[in-house]
């Protein structure tokens, strides 16, 4: 062995003599020099252009936020329906906010009750809709409506909650229209770092729309999402808790309601007044099952703080409450009206629809309305013009009942 390494005369001896003089001490500097030397050359260029592309993402961003996608855009789903509910016409009526206006409100008949034009009202709810998505879908398709329309908004109490964080019920759209604060307030850090980028999401997804240039898909009944007569709520103990074990997570989860989910219902609403909407606020009905079943318990308290809430709003910022308890229904057995314990089956919207349609007359009668819109019959409704539609209230404190068990807060 020790030949081999210190031979010089043989091939495989001179190879051995080059591998042990590679590592030898002496060699050590030299390596650790040049090493040293290429990482300082690399490290003196990348900050400038780790620098360059920060500033390159800064400045785009920059660009989106403020002239390109200033406001927040609503989900693909609800620009769709709009675009498909609005193609032939213009509406005046909108039923708008989430799956209890959606399910709840059948257009057709509340423009019949109002003797109205079908074709003159829609219904533009969906799933987990809230007032922030409903601004952003009527910002974007302003035009698309007649001046002046009626919206009745659809508010419910996870809207309003602080403690719904889950995405279903806290949308990009609402993240959007907070500041970067009430963000991590209300939101996981991963959640707060992805919504910063929501305006480029937004702004791709429409060029994606756009390039491909497809009809949106064709919407039945106006937007009603029509739920068969035959499917009725089961009313038993056993149901009624295991329905309230599935939304108490997030409705009743020692809500918050007078936060930074509140502020921004008040905020949206103002706005869409600012926008020349005739805006009703929507506290849709709940079966007696589900109201006894939760009475004298804490998310029975949050609820009837939450009614109360929404009262009042009302009367401060000069909006109409359309307010429904137990008695809307008459002497009919609420299990035929109900599909579940939030939401109507066909018979119940029928029923609901046209008591909306009656109780927004009487709002039109009284002046706190003005419809823009031709009456087919003999019209008892104010018409007016759009440039005079009222956007609040004259008398906040006036309080009228109505035949149909709804109390309306003007």
């Amino acid at each position: 062995m020790t030949l081999s390494l210190s031979s010089t005369s043989s091939s495989s001896g001179v190879l051995e003599d080059w591998r042990v003089a590679s590592v030898t001490p002496d060699s050590l500097p030299s390596t650790r020099c040049s090493v040293w030397s290429w990482a300082c050359r690399l490290g003196g260029r990348a900050p400038h252009g780790v620098l360059a592309a920060v500033v390159m993402v800064v400045l785009t961003h920059l660009v989106v936020v403020m002239w390109l996608a200033p406001h927040p855009v609503a989900r693909t789903s609800l620009r769709q329906k709009v675009i498909a509910l609005t193609e032939d016409s213009a509406p005046v009526l909108l039923m708008a906010g989430d799956s209890r206006a959606e399910w709840n409100l059948d257009p057709r008949i509340v423009a019949a009750a109002l003797r109205i034009d079908p074709m003159a009202s829609v219904n533009i709810g969906c799933r987990a809709c809230e007032h922030s998505t409903v601004l952003a879908a009527y910002r974007e398709f302003a035009d698309r409506f007649a001046d002046a329309p009626i919206m009745v908004l659809s508010v419910s109490l996870f809207s309003v909650n602080d403690r719904a964080n889950q995405p279903l019920y806290l949308p990009d759209e609402a993240l959007w229209s907070m500041g970067t604060l009430e963000r991590l307030r209300l939101t996981s850090l991963k959640r707060v770092i992805k919504s910063a980028f929501l305006p480029e999401r937004a702004l791709y997804r429409q060029l994606v729309e756009h390039v491909q240039d497809k009809n949106p898909p064709p919407v039945k009944r106006r937007g009603y999402a029509h739920v068969r007569e035959g499917r009725q709520v089961d009313s038993s103990p056993a149901e009624v808790r295991r329905v309230l074990s599935l939304i108490e997570p997030e409705w009743f989860n020692d809500p918050v309601i007078d936060g930074t989910r509140w502020q921004l219902l008040e905020i949206d609403l103002q706005a869409l007044c600012d926008a020349g909407v005739q805006v009703v606020i929507l506290d849709a009905p709940e079966h007696p099952a589900f109201v006894q079943a939760i009475s004298g318990t804490p998310p029975g308290e949050a609820n009837v703080r939450f009614h109360r809430k929404l009262t009042r709003l009302g009367e401060r910022m000069g909006i109409p409450v359309l307010s429904y308890g137990t008695a809307w229904y008459g002497e009919q057995n609420p299990d035929t009206m109900f599909c579940d314990l939030l939401h109507l089956n066909a018979n119940g919207a029928a029923l609901f629809s046209e008591r909306v349609g009656r109780d927004l007359e009487i709002l039109i009668e009284g002046g706190a309305l003005c419809l823009n819109a031709p009456v087919t019959v003999d019209a008892t409704p104010a018409l007016c013009d759009a440039s005079t539609a009222p956007h609040q209230s004259p008398d906040p404190e006036r309080q009228l009942q109505t035949p149909s068990g709804a109390s309306l807060v003007q």
